[in-house]
């Protein structure tokens, strides 16, 4: 539903600058870009967080298969009922989608305010919005329960992040296009920055455990080979199984990285884009946009090529 109305709002704003019969002006052009690059960024980091999420869960089922053959002390036997540990448990994975939904729509409700939106288009994008800032502003009074582990999350930290949640979820929650662009962004600037900063935090956790969930699966490989007989090809083949598990593990690493400079474009376009609608109007913000988008693309393209790899 949330990806259904972004498309559309999306598109219509695309299109009016496109065509050029809205006669949006030059900072309209550029909140519309905007909403449609950090789509680009925000849909593929979320398909990146959930792979993240079930890598953590394929090694703990190889590391258990492993056990099951090999194991000798009975706290590593194998049990079919002992419950895998996510990275993420679902409603920490949620809580992160949720984040991410809140400035996709954001970032729509800029293009909207700029622009000349439908009645149709304005009441679908704060339908989805009261919902998500409803979510968003709830997480507020739950970020050491949601987003354990991180370590950003502490002290002063914690402050900010709950007052970022708290903030763009009430925006969200209100009727967001009665709003004028200088004020939203220039408000809004040191909360997106806030958000970006947790994910940012989100990111290095989920790169740490993803290089002890892939130093696992070679062990794991590497034992199996080690611990059985097999013959030349069996033997071929299994060598194969380990050198797959390195080529994914490096589209994994490349997967993070361009997950975190998409994160940090989305951050610093955002404060650029505040900066040009308040009139400073730097001559970075069209290039600032296109990085954005650029940025969209590469996760894209890593995540296909992770898939690819698997």
């Amino acid at each position: 539903m949330l990806k259904t109305v972004v498309a559309r709002v999306c598109a219509c704003g695309i299109a009016c600058a496109v065509v050029g019969g809205c006669s949006l002006s030059p900072i309209a052009r550029h909140a519309a870009a905007f909403s449609s690059a950090s789509s680009l960024v925000i849909e593929s980091s979320e398909d990146a967080y959930r792979t993240a999420n079930d890598l953590r869960v394929r090694e703990q089922m190889e590391a258990a298969v492993y056990a099951y053959d090999y194991a000798s002390g009975a706290d590593l036997q194998f049990d079919p009922h002992k419950e895998f540990k996510p990275l993420f448990t679902a409603d920490q994975l949620a809580a992160r989608i949720t984040v991410f939904d809140a400035l996709e729509l954001y970032g729509e409700s800029l293009a909207q305010i700029a622009g000349h939106p439908s009645k149709e288009d304005t009441e679908a994008l704060e339908g989805a919005a009261a919902g998500v800032g409803q979510n968003l502003a709830g997480l507020s009074g739950e970020i050491h329960s949601k987003f354990a582990g991180v370590p950003a999350i502490t002290g002063t930290e914690s402050a900010v992040i709950s007052t970022a949640l708290k903030a763009l979820g009430e925006y969200l929650q209100t009727r967001v296009i009665k709003k004028s662009l200088p004020k939203v962004t220039g408000d809004m600037d040191v909360h997106v920055k806030a958000l970006c900063d947790l994910l940012q935090e989100d990111i290095k956790v989920m790169k740490t455990q993803a290089d002890s969930d892939y130093t696992s699966l070679l062990m794991t490989q590497n034992q199996f080979v080690l611990h059985n007989k097999l013959d030349a090809v069996e033997k071929r083949n299994e060598v194969e199984k380990e050198m797959a598990v390195v080529r994914e593990q490096r589209a994994n690493e490349r997967l993070l990285d361009a997950l975190s400079a998409a994160v940090l474009k989305l951050q610093l376009t955002h404060h650029v884009l505040a900066a040009g609608a308040a009139g400073n109007n730097p001559g970075s913000l069209k290039q600032n946009i296109a990085d954005l988008q650029a940025a969209g693309k590469d996760l894209s393209s890593y995540y296909k090529s992770l898939l690819v790899a698997q």
